[in-house]
């Protein structure tokens, strides 16, 4: 009895890793992004998560939303004017509504870069944030656009939040 066992283990013991890896993989974002649901109008970026809903934001022309990996952050791309586009970034709270981060990545971002690169903010025309990624649960990565008198702005900067 015992030989019989241990052949059989021996046996089938090498077919087990071979069918593990047919096994597709499932990425978290897929399962947990789809229970987000976005609502645009009027002005208005409402987003709804189990029969729950919580106003975003309500004073933009139109809005793109970007959900972190692990969808405890929402990253939204703001139109604001024709020319103003920038981006605002919501993390869930403790009653499971999205509320908006104490410093505003905009001007942290705007004014990071006046500081790296010597230009008052006031200088800056056409100013745009553009999203560009999440690099990973709490990081994201943006593209900052605008004009000066003297130059061009187009930087890509990583911010961890």
């Amino acid at each position: 009895m015992t030989k019989y066992l241990v052949f059989l283990l021996l046996f089938t013991f090498p077919f087990l890793g071979t069918g593990c890896q047919e096994i597709p993989y499932q990425s978290k974002e897929i399962n947990t992004t789809q229970k987000l649901t976005f609502t645009k109008t009027n002005g208005t970026l409402k987003v709804t998560e189990g029969g729950e809903s919580c106003l975003l934001a309500e004073d933009a022309i139109d809005y793109e939303t970007y959900v972190s990996p692990d969808a405890g952050l929402i990253a939204v791309e703001t139109l604001l004017l024709s020319d103003l586009q920038i981006i605002r970034v919501y993390r869930k709270g403790a009653n499971n509504c999205f509320r908006p981060l104490p410093h505003p990545l905009s001007s942290q971002a705007w004014h990071t870069l006046a500081g790296q690169k010597g230009f008052a903010m006031e200088e800056v025309d056409h100013p745009r944030m553009k999203f560009l990624k999440w690099v990973d649960t709490n990081t994201l990565r943006i593209n900052l656009s605008g004009e000066t008198q003297t130059s061009r702005i187009d930087e890509n900067m990583t911010f961890k939040l």
